[in-house]
C-alpha cells in the first residue's frame, strides 16, 4: 500500500489563483504515471501517459470533471458543478513531469473556437522535514 505524501497544487486561470496542499498518492508503471488524491473540489484521478504525452483527469465531488489533453489536439469536456452543466472544449498547451513535479496547461474553449479560459496547473511534493 503506497503511503499519501504531502503534495502542494497550484493553479492559476483567468479568474485568479489557488493554493492547495494534499494528501497525494503516486504510483508508476511502464511510463503511466497515476496521482490520486481529495481536493477542495472532490475526489481526484490524474493520469500522464508518458509515451503519448496524454492526461486523464477525473473528478467526483461538487464540481465532476472528466478531462482528456494532449498536446496539439481538441478534445470535448463535459462539466457539472452544483446547478450548473455544460459541455467544452478543451486544448493542451504544455505538459512536463519530472520526478516529484507534474505541471500541464490548456484552453477551455466554445464550440467556435473562441477561448474561454486559460487553466495552468503545477503539482509539486512537498519536502519532509
Amino acid at each position: 500500500m503506497m503511503i499519501p505524501e504531502k503534495w502542494m497544487i497550484k493553479s492559476q486561470d483567468t479568474y485568479g489563483k489557488n493554493l492547495e496542499v494534499v494528501n497525494l498518492k503516486e504510483f508508476q508503471q511502464n511510463g503511466v504515471y497515476s496521482y490520486y488524491y481529495d481536493s477542495r473540489l472532490g475526489e481526484c484521478e490524474l493520469v500522464f501517459f508518458e509515451k503519448e504525452n496524454r492526461i486523464s483527469l477525473l473528478r467526483k465531488g461538487k464540481n465532476e470533471l472528466h478531462l482528456n489533453l494532449q498536446v496539439g489536439r481538441t478534445f470535448e469536456m463535459k462539466y457539472q458543478a452544483e446547478g450548473y452543466q455544460d459541455t467544452f472544449f478543451v486544448r493542451a498547451l504544455s505538459c512536463k513531469r519530472e520526478e516529484g513535479i507534474f505541471e500541464f496547461s490548456y484552453d477551455i474553449l466554445e464550440e467556435n473556437g473562441e477561448r474561454i479560459n486559460q487553466i495552468v496547473i503545477q503539482m509539486k511534493r512537498r519536502k519532509s522535514r
